[in-house]
């Protein structure tokens, strides 16, 4: 067993823990039941709460420099969560929490095209073909919410959840150029932004108690616990290991929004969802592999 056996179990663990903290996300946001301003209001409060906690514990009187050396890429970083944010919320507030989930796969996909048009990065072969299998896939989805008429997703719903994939991708570019440095700190004031922000909108109103605890154990606990094992386990684990462990955040998001909504995609959902997923395990596990070759 190699030295470096209990940084990869270390690795493997904090990721995963990331991802099943994660999971619950649409499932809670459901749950709560509340409108846009109040979820992104309380959402963001305790999560910014939750990161300031950590980071804090953890950086102690570096808190500040530590956000100062991310400089401009913090920005992005700051931009890319409050849209990614608020589209996630809209997304589940209007579509059905598969086609959700299954459309934020593309997240790879989009931070990968990004990375190539804005720092430069080559695409190889087997990039532009997972592409093109994702674009299929995302294809079939939207055509599987068609076909399911009322009971499927608006295509507003489906636009949010687009839209929080690019979002999203754009976070990991921010992050992506400022590596190895720690961009946590950075998702603090992000988070209270957009707390003000929604705060200034009418989300400052506190709902049932009901209602407030999923936010709660949402922003308090699972949103802080997923940032800081999924922020945390790629210095222990490569990016391709990474990739295929955050594919259960899907499978788990759906297996919940089954057992809890009773939701479930229609044939051609479940299709381009394998489509993506598999394209997207197949390309990791072949990345993986190619140290060892």
């Amino acid at each position: 067993m190699s030295d470096q056996s209990p940084h990869r179990i270390r690795g493997f663990l904090l990721v995963t823990m990331g991802v099943l903290f994660i999971s619950p996300d649409s499932l809670l946001i459901r749950l709560a039941d509340q409108p846009l301003e109040i979820q992104l209001f309380w959402r963001s409060l305790f999560q910014g709460i939750g990161l300031a906690l950590f980071t804090g514990l953890r950086y102690q009187m570096n808190w500040w420099k530590q956000v100062r050396q991310v400089g401009r890429p913090g920005w992005v970083v700051m931009l890319g969560l409050i849209c990614s944010s608020t589209c996630f919320v809209l997304a589940i507030q209007h579509a059905q929490v598969a086609h959700v989930l299954l459309l934020l796969n593309t997240t790879p996909v989009i931070a990968g095209l990004l990375s190539w048009l804005v720092l430069g990065e080559k695409i190889n072969h087997s990039t532009w073909i997972l592409i093109g299998i994702s674009i299929v896939g995302s294809t079939l989805i939207v055509m599987d919410s068609a076909a399911m008429g009322e009971s499927g997703s608006s295509a507003f719903g489906l636009f949010m959840a687009l839209g929080a994939a690019l979002a999203t991708a754009i976070n990991f570019l921010g992050a992506r150029s400022r590596a190895p440095l720690d961009v946590t700190p950075v998702l603090v004031p992000a988070c209270f932004l957009l707390s003000i922000g929604s705060g200034l909108l009418g989300g400052a109103t506190l709902p049932p108690w009901e209602n407030l605890r999923w936010l709660l154990l949402l922003g308090g606990v699972c949103l802080p616990m997923a940032y800081i094992g999924i922020q945390s386990g790629p210095r222990y684990i490569s990016a391709p290991e990474t990739s295929m462990i955050m594919l259960l955040e899907s499978v788990v998001g759906i297996l919940l929004a089954w057992l809890f909504l009773q939701e479930l995609p229609g044939k051609l959902g479940v299709l381009g969802g394998g489509l993506v997923l598999s394209g997207l395990l197949t390309k990791a596990w072949w990345e993986w592999k190619q140290p060892f070759q």
